[in-house]
């Protein structure tokens, strides 16, 4: 009997659990043995953290979901509780900051990339966030105790090749939908007209993740809401109560919600599998092209949308599947190809969906819809998300 392949998966957010979820799906347990090294014990669903801006503090609590029970029991694979800080393709071994190396035959690289504050002078953390818990929950006592009569959402730049295409902004998506949510909990306070709220990003229009429509509806919303947007933005610094930009602009405020700066993976940097800009190169099929044992799942990989949970999920699968069918001798899956999947609730009850998909003839087609029934669906996302450990009933 053949020994079982060693697989090793490197993060356990929404990217690698849905490695996990298809190594069990298409592989019988006997024939792989999985690992998964992640540092966080619990995880939170950091798409939710936006709730920041309209809920009470505690509702980060409600979020948390129990990864190393998830791994253990619904995925059945062995769990490491360390970080992975080099990885050796050649020999094939993950080293980790405090246990002994791990052995693979294939990785799955889904750490996700780390924030880089400081490409920014003047900011940092304690600027304001709903990028991680800790953040977020800082950002709902501050905004309960101390409503701003001047609150400016601004997104850190995305720094990769310049030859390669890329988003301008790294994750300014969720800022829009934190300013709708801010906006709707200040009008069922009758308090509106008391503040200002401005959104300021790189990007050259509003949503450039977004298709033609749902940039047009969500534009439309802001403009109804009277939230002003800068777009363009090229940051000189961050100083108390200004934020200074190149052309010269200040802009003002009394208090910031930033998701910060993103210029790649430490990790990939430091095994030299990096693109030379601290991202991950990778096929169609989501595998380095000089290492065709590793596999980038999610951020880290250089073909994706940035901090978007519903490419990591596609990916995963275009990713196992194509091991799969390389092991057994089958047709490989269709090789990736961006999609986008935004769902932002717009501070009425309401949400608004757009959908970006490629077409058959090579192209994009688009759906955008909003109302009620796009909330109540992401809510029920959510819920069946966090309560099944991320191993839904169905995956995209």
């Amino acid at each position: 009997m053949a020994a079982p392949l060693e697989v090793v998966v490197l993060g356990a957010r929404i990217g690698g659990l849905a490695v996990l979820y298809w190594l069990r799906h298409r592989f019988p347990a006997r024939a792989i043995r999985v690992t998964v090294v992640e540092r966080w014990a619990t995880g939170v669903f950091r798409p939710e953290l936006v709730h920041a801006l309209d809920r009470a503090p505690g509702f980060v609590d409600h979020l948390t979901l129990n990864t190393e029970r998830a791994v253990r029991r619904v995925y059945q694979a062995r769990w490491v509780h360390d970080t992975a800080v080099r990885i050796d393709p050649r020999a094939r071994r993950v080293h980790l900051a405090a246990g002994a190396p791990l052995a693979y035959d294939v990785l799955f690289v889904a750490t996700g990339v780390d924030p880089a504050w400081e490409r920014i002078p003047g900011l940092g953390p304690e600027a304001g966030g709903i990028c991680e818990a800790h953040l977020a929950r800082h950002t709902a006592v501050d905004l309960a105790g101390h409503p701003p009569a001047r609150l400016v959402l601004a997104a850190g730049p995305w720094s990769g090749d310049p030859a390669s295409p890329h988003l301008t902004a790294g994750f300014d998506m969720p800022l829009f939908e934190s300013a709708l949510l801010w906006d709707g909990a200040l009008r069922r306070r009758r308090r509106r007209d008391r503040h200002h709220i401005r959104i300021v990003t790189p990007a050259p229009v509003a949503a450039e993740g977004a298709g033609p429509a749902g940039r047009r509806r969500l534009t439309a919303l802001l403009e109804q809401r009277g939230i002003a947007v800068t777009l363009g933005a090229r940051y000189r610094a961050v100083e108390p109560g200004h934020i200074r930009l190149e052309d010269g602009e200040d802009v003002p405020y009394d208090r910031t919600i930033w998701t910060p700066p993103y210029a790649g993976s430490q990790l990939a940097r430091a095994s030299g599998i990096d693109d030379g800009y601290g991202w991950i190169p990778t096929d169609g099929y989501l595998r380095h092209p000089e290492w065709p044992s590793i596999y980038a799942v999610g951020d880290i990989g250089r073909l994706t949308v940035p901090k978007h949970g519903h490419q990591a999920l596609i990916q995963a699968r275009v990713a196992v599947t194509h091991l799969w069918a390389t092991l057994h001798g089958r047709t490989p899956p269709a090789p990736y190809r961006p999609w986008a999947l935004w769902a932002l609730e717009t501070g009425d009850g309401r949400a608004l969906l757009d959908y970006v998909a490629p077409a058959p003839d090579g192209g994009l087609r688009e759906w955008a819809w909003w109302g009620r029934p796009v909330a109540w669906a992401k809510d029920l996302f959510v819920i069946t998300y966090l309560a099944l450990g991320g191993h839904l009933p169905w995956m995209p």
